[in-house]
C-alpha cells in the first residue's frame, strides 16, 4: 500500500461523506473516503469511492492508487476476479514500475492460477528500468515461484542461482535473495551453503518483521530458522535440530507453513532415540495448546501411533491409526517375509525353566505352556517366560492366546522404557544389548508372525513397523544379487534410474553416458575418487589401471517398458544427488565382479567425501514416486536417518523382503552382501 493505514474515527468518516455530497466531482475526497470507508470495515462504501474517483481522475498517479486499492479490496473480499482485474488495469496505467505485477503475481499464486504470463511483462519493464533491483529481485523469485532452475533465452541460458547472486553483488542486504539462494543450495545438497544463507537472513533481519510475499511465498525469519533446523537435522546434530524446531514453534504459536514438519522433527528424533515416553510428552503437550490436534493431522496420528506402540499400547495405537489412514489399511499379506521365530533357552534354568524348556523341546507343548504360566505368575515382569508361553500356545495353534499373552506383557510400559533404554546405551557405544532387549525384540518378531497368521492386517502392519525400527541398525541382513534402481529426480519424467557398470583395463577413468551433463558429472566424481582414495580399506583392484563406463537408464512407470536410453532428451534432469550411494554400490559390484539377477533392488542416499550417508530433501518424494509404480522391489537401501520417516510411504514398502538402514559406506557394503559367494576378486 502506499500509505501506513490507521483507524478513523466515525466522525471523520461522516465529515467525509459530507463532503462527497457537497462536492461530487472531487477525486481526493473520493480517494480519502475509500480509504476510510475501508478501514472501517465498509467494503462495499470503499468500493463505491475509489470507482468514483476512477471515473472522475484524468490523471494516472491517482487512477493508479485507485487501482490498487481496488485491488486489495476485492481479495479482501474473496472477489478474485475482480481482484485481478483491478491491478491488471493498474498495470496497464503505470508500465514501468513492478508493484502492479507483484500484486497481481500474488493473487494469481495464493488461487493456484497461471503465473507465466507475467514474465514478458517483467521483461519489458526491466528493458526500460535495466538497473531496477526491485524488478531484477521479483523476476527470479517468479522464476523460482515457476520452479525454473535454467532460464533460457534465444542467446544463453542462464542459471537461476547466478542470476541471484548477481543481485547481492549489488545488494548485500536482500533478504529474498539471501533465502532463495538458500532454497537453491539447499535443493544442490549443498548444505554447507543453505546454512550460511539462512544464516545471513537473521542476522540481517534483526527487527524479524521481514516478509518475502511475492508470489505468496511468505517467507520470514521464522521460516529461516526452520530451515537452519531442517539442516542440522539432516547433518545428524539432533539436539541443535531439536531445539531450533521448539523455538519455531514457539515464536510461531499457530499453525504455519512449518508447523507440521516441526511437529514430525521433534516426535521424528525422540523416536530415532527410543525416547517414545518423551515423544508422547510433547504430543499431549502439544494437544493441550492446540484442541484437537489429532484430528486436524492425519500424519501426526500415525507417530502418535508409533510412539504408542513403542511402549507397548498396542490396541490404542491400533485406534489411532486407523483413524489416520484407513484407505490405506488393506494390503496382501502374502507379499511379506515369514518370520522365524527362534525359540534359544535361557542360559541360567532353575529347576521350573528346566521342567518347562524341557517339556517345550520333546514337543509336549500343553505341559510347557501350563509350566510357563506358572513361571509368569511368580514373575510377571519376566519377559521370556511371556515370550516363551506364547510361544508354546502357538505351536498349538491357540494364536488368541498367544497374542493376548503378548499384549499383556506389553501393556507394562517399564518394559519397553528399560529395553529401549538399553538400546540407547548401546547405540552410544556405553553398553551391550542384553537379553532384555533381544526378549523385546523377538515379542514384537513374534507378534508380527501371529498378526499375520490370524489375518489382522493392521495390527501387523503397526507390529512390522515397530520390529523394523528396532532392527534398522542390525548388520544381519543380507541381499542376494538383485537388479539395481536409484531414485530419479522428483521433477523427472521417469519414475526411476537404473544404474549397470562395466569395467575394462584403461587408465583410472569414469565414463557415463550423459550428453555433456555437469550435473551428472558433480554426483559421479566424487564417488570415483572416494573409491580411489579408499581401495585399499575397501578391499578392491588398483584403479588406476581401469576403467569404469557408467550407464544410467530412466525407468518408465510400466515395469514391461523397456528403460530409455535417449537421455538427450530428458527434460527435467534425470537424476539428483540421491543416486550417490547407488552408484557408489554399482561400482563396487562391477569391481569384484557381482553378478546381478533380475530382480529389482532399490539404493537412495547422498554420500560425501568423508564416506557418511545422509537423506536428501528431495529423498522421500522420489522414493514415493518409485512406490506409484508397479515396480516389484526386492530390497531397499537407505540412509539411517530416513528410518522414521517409512510412514510417508506406501504400505507395501513394509512387505519388502530386505529393508537396510545403514550410516556410512563400510556399514552399507557390509549390509550390501557380505560372504557372497558370487564375488571374484581377481578381475
Amino acid at each position: 500500500m502506499t500509505k501506513k493505514l490507521t483507524k478513523k474515527s466515525d466522525e471523520y468518516i461522516e465529515s467525509l461523506r459530507a463532503r462527497a455530497l457537497n462536492e461530487p466531482n472531487n477525486e481526493e475526497i473520493q480517494v480519502d473516503l475509500g480509504e476510510a470507508c475501508l478501514l472501517d470495515n465498509d467494503v462495499q462504501g470503499a468500493i463505491q469511492a475509489y470507482n468514483r474517483a476512477a471515473e472522475l481522475d484524468p490523471n494516472s498517479y491517482f487512477r493508479s492508487i485507485v487501482q490498487e486499492w481496488l485491488g486489495y479490496i476485492y481479495r479482501k473480499a474473496d472477489r478474485i476476479t475482480d481482484s485481478t482485474t483491478a491491478y491488471t488495469r493498474w498495470a496497464q496505467i503505470d508500465t514501468t514500475s513492478g508493484r502492479p505485477l507483484d500484486r497481481w503475481g500474488s493473487v494469481l499464486a495464493q488461487n493456484d492460477m497461471e503465473l507465466s504470463s507475467l514474465v514478458p511483462m517483467y521483461k519489458r519493464r526491466l528493458e526500460v528500468s535495466p538497473n531496477d533491483l526491485e524488478l531484477r529481485t521479483s523476476l527470479v523469485l517468479l522464476y523460482h515461484a515457476l520452479g525454473f532452475k535454467v532460464i533460457k533465452t534465444e542467446n544463453e541460458e542462464q542459471n537461476l542461482l547466478d542470476l541471484a547472486s548477481s543481485i547481492l553483488e549489488i545488494d548485500c542486504d536482500n533478504l529474498s535473495m539471501h533465502y532463495l539462494l538458500g532454497q537453491l543450495y539447499l535443493d544442490s545438497a549443498l548444505l554447507g551453503n543453505a546454512e550460511s544463507e539462512f544464516k545471513k537472513v537473521q542476522e540481517l533481519d534483526k527487527e524479524r518483521t521481514w516478509c518475502e510475499w511475492r508470489f505468496n511465498l511468505n517467507w520470514t525469519f521464522q521460516e529461516a530458522s526452520f530451515m537452519l533446523g531442517f539442516l542440522a537435522r539432516l547433518n545428524g546434530d539432533s539436539h541443535k535440530a531439536m531445539a531450533i524446531f521448539k523455538s519455531y514453534l514457539e515464536e510461531r504459536n499457530e499453525t504455519g507453513p512449518y508447523f507440521v514438519q516441526a511437529l514430525d522433527g521433534i516426535i521424528a528424533m525422540h523416536m530415532e532415540r527410543g525416547e517414545y515416553d518423551l515423544a508422547l510428552d510433547f504430543i499431549e503437550e502439544q494437544q493441550k495448546k492446540y484442541d484437537s490436534l489429532l484430528l486436524l493431522l492425519p500424519n501426526l496420528r500415525r507417530i502418535y501411533s508409533r510412539c504408542l506402540l513403542g511402549i507397548g499400547k498396542i490396541e490404542e495405537a491400533t485406534d489411532i491409526y486407523s483413524q489416520a489412514d484407513p484407505e490405506k489399511i488393506i494390503f496382501d499379506l502374502e507379499q511379506s517375509e515369514s518370520s522365524n521365530i527362534s525359540t534359544t533357552t535361557p542360559s541360567k534354568l532353575n529347576e521350573d525353566e528346566q521342567r518347562a524348556s524341557s517339556a517345550y523341546e520333546r514337543g509336549d507343548y500343553s505341559e510347557a505352556a501350563q509350566a510357563y504360566t506358572s513361571l509368569l505368575a511368580q514373575n510377571p515382569k519376566e519377559c521370556r517366560y511371556a515370550l516363551r508361553l506364547s510361544q508354546a500356545y502357538a505351536k498349538q495353534n491357540k494364536l488368541t492366546e498367544a497374542i493376548k499373552t503378548l499384549e499383556e506383557q506389553l501393556k507394562d510400559s517399564s518394559v519397553a522404557i528399560n529395553a529401549l533404554e538399553e538400546k540407547r546405551l548401546d547405540k552410544s557405544g556405553l553398553a551391550t544389548k542384553t537379553e532384555n532387549f533381544d526378549t523385546y525384540l523377538e515379542i514384537w518378531q513374534s507378534l508380527r508372525s501371529y498378526y499375520k497368521e490370524t489375518g489382522d492386517t493392521l495390527k501387523y502392519r503397526l507390529a512390522d513397523i515397530q520390529f523394523l525400527s528396532l532392527t534398522s541398525n542390525e548388520d544381519e541382513s543380507n541381499v542376494d544379487n538383485c537388479e539395481l534402481i536409484a531414485p530419479a529426480a522428483p521433477d523427472s519424467k521417469f519414475a526411476a534410474v537404473g544404474i549397470s557398470a562395466k569395467s575394462a583395463p584403461g587408465n583410472g577413468r569414469l565414463h557415463h553416458n550423459c550428453p555433456d551433463d555437469s550435473k551428472i558429472d558433480a554426483i559421479l566424481e566424487p564417488v570415483w575418487f572416494y573409491l580411489k582414495a579408499e581401495t585399499a580399506k575397501l578391499d578392491l583392484p588398483n584403479l588406476n589401471g581401469l576403467d569404469v563406463y557408467v550407464h544410467l537408464r530412466g525407468l518408465g512407470r510400466n515395469p514391461s517398458v523397456e528403460f530409455s536410453n535417449n537421455l538427450a532428451e530428458t527434460e527435467p534432469p534425470l537424476c539428483n544427488s540421491d543416486i550417490g550411494l547407488a552408484v557408489l554400490t554399482a561400482l563396487v559390484d562391477v569391481l569384484k565382479n557381482r553378478k546381478y539377477s533380475n530382480h529389482f533392488c532399490v539404493v537412495g542416499g547422498r554420500l560425501d567425501l568423508q564416506g557418511c550417508i545422509h537423506s536428501s530433501p528431495t529423498l522421500i518424494k522420489s522414493l514415493q514416486h518409485i512406490y506409484s509404480t508397479d515396480l516389484p522391489v526386492n530390497a531397499l537401501m537407505l540412509p539411517k536417518t530416513v528410518a522414521s520417516s517409512l510412514e510417508l510411504l506406501p504400505a507395501r514398502i513394509l512387505t519388502v523382503p530386505h529393508l537396510l538402514f545403514c550410516s556410512d559406506v563400510n556399514q552399507a557394503l557390509k549390509l550390501w552382501a557380505p560372504n557372497r559367494e558370487s564375488d571374484n576378486q581377481s578381475l
